[in-house]
């Protein structure tokens, strides 16, 4: 959130390496391990990389990756978010829980990744207004790729410690 500001057509944060899969491979610190982050980590990890339009440099060893970490990093939608998206900045941090938004196709479309940096599970309201959107809108869940319907005014939904959700809403 701290480059937002000098964020400007053509640039983009640098957020460094995505720390997934079997990392250290040869590489220049520590033993060869599997990522320390938890599934639900690995997957706000690659989220804000995303929504944020970082490089996605992937750290680990593609060849001997699992199956989650692949399904992390081969996901069509979470990667035409970092590729195509625009504006991405922080909507609002409140505790544990902070929003990101960026926008596509011409504004018609307004990607939205919601992060539960605590360690409790919670329960998140999102609402429509906050992005200048009222009444009933198509609501997307990226990482599962699926429509959620049409939805009005708000969304709610329990959110692990440490993960996220990412929607976009149309």
């Amino acid at each position: 959130n701290s480059w937002t500001p000098y964020r400007t057509p053509g640039t983009w944060p640098d957020c460094d390496m995505l720390q997934l899969g079997k990392l250290s491979r040869r590489g220049p610190v520590g033993d060869e391990r599997e990522s320390n982050f938890t599934e639900d980590e690995q997957r706000t990890h690659f989220t804000l990389w995303s929504i944020a339009q970082s490089p996605l440099m992937f750290g680990g060893d593609l060849r001997i990756s699992n199956q989650f970490t692949l399904s992390l990093i081969s996901n069509p939608e979470v990667i035409a978010i970092n590729q195509n998206a625009s504006e991405a900045r922080q909507l609002f941090r409140k505790d544990d829980i902070v929003v990101w938004v960026s926008a596509m196709n011409e504004g018609r479309i307004t990607n939205v990744a919601i992060f539960n940096l605590g360690d409790q599970t919670k329960t998140v309201l999102f609402n429509f207004a906050d992005i200048g959107l009222r009444g009933s809108h198509e609501v997307r869940d990226v990482w599962q790729m699926k429509s959620l319907g049409k939805i009005r005014n708000k969304y709610e939904r329990q959110i692990n410690p440490h993960n996220c959700i990412l929607l976009q809403i149309n």
